[in-house]
């Protein structure tokens, strides 16, 4: 890269190719579209299993409760009769 080629791109007059090599880029520029896409899918991931995963909690705390419930009641009438 000679002089002339960084001034030329510093007042715009350079190429895109000449611009890029001094940037230090490279140009693929499809990168953000598959990075969008699995960063997409991964947050549709995490959201489907914290919404299951907070009904599974949810049900199981049903479950206990009824349980615990149906033994006190069970206890209660066995100590009355």
């Amino acid at each position: 890269m000679t002089a002339h080629d960084v001034l030329l791109a510093r007042r715009g007059g350079g190429t895109r190719a000449t611009f890029a090599r001094l940037k230090g880029r490279h140009r693929a520029d499809g990168g953000n579209a598959s990075r969008a896409a699995v960063l997409g899918a991964n947050d549709g991931l995490v959201s489907n299993l914290s919404l299951v995963m907070g009904v599974a909690v949810f049900l199981s705390g049903t479950a206990a409760a009824a349980v615990t419930y149906g033994i006190g009641a069970a206890i209660g009438v066995s100590v009355a009769a």
